[in-house]
């Protein structure tokens, strides 16, 4: 098939240049990227990580790849219902973001992605930490963009007290995107804060049309207690 080709193609390169770091993290990505179809891959490209760290232990992007297969075999290892097996690999997962961090602090990526994943296992309380952090260093992640990207990785995992944060952000940021006080207003639903959550969605349905159906809808949904 194509992807054994490809496949056989980065085994011949590796092979070709064994010093290459570069090599290892191109298939390391393939791996992970294609990992669906089989988790062995993953289990392959974290013994290609083992074996590239010997090459190149400096290089964040390898800490970054490895985080990922073991957050990637982490879930499926929680969905055969093997949780201890899927906490050592979250684990394991966390430990690695947070060499590339320290490798490389510049990159708001790597603290996205350690925040996604303390999201997901259910470790939200070191969030702040690593929020904290990119601030002291200055890194611009107060933007539109990135704080859309966060919420949505909070909405994920249901971290409904951290879809609140970040949402209120973005309605000071943007108060013309009715999105943002949609957003809100399920946050404030979520946690059972029945009157910010209406209060929030009445704002979104004066933008009309469909929103001011859609808030009405929500607010009969909210008084019943539907989202609790």
């Amino acid at each position: 098939s194509g992807l054994a080709r490809v496949e056989q193609e980065f085994i011949k390169q590796i092979e070709e240049k064994p010093l290459s770091a570069r090599n290892y993290l191109m298939f390391m990505r393939f791996l992970n990227k294609t990992y669906t179809l089989n988790p062995e891959r993953l289990v392959k490209a974290l013994t290609l990580a083992e074996k590239v760290v010997k090459v190149s232990p400096t290089r964040p992007q390898i800490y970054h790849e490895a985080s990922y297969s073991q957050y990637y075999l982490g879930k499926y290892y929680l969905n055969l219902g093997e949780t201890e097996k899927s906490k050592q690999l979250y684990q394991q997962s966390i430990a690695n973001m947070g060499k590339a961090i320290a490798l490389n602090d510049q990159v708001i990526e790597s603290y996205f992605n350690m925040i996604m994943i303390l999201f997901a296992v259910d470790q939200s309380g070191q969030v702040q930490s690593y929020l904290d952090k990119m601030d002291e260093l200055g890194l611009k992640y107060h933007t539109e963009g990135e704080l859309t990207r966060i919420a949505n990785s909070a909405v994920q995992a249901k971290q409904y007290q951290w879809t609140l944060k970040f949402y209120q952000e973005l309605t000071e940021l943007n108060p013309e995107k009715p999105e943002h006080w949609v957003n809100l207003a399920l946050s404030y639903a979520y946690l059972g804060q029945r009157e910010k959550a209406i209060e929030t969605a009445r704002k979104a349905g004066e933008f009309g049309g469909d929103f001011a159906k859609q808030s009405e809808v929500f607010i009969k949904n909210v008084s019943a207690g539907k989202f609790e």
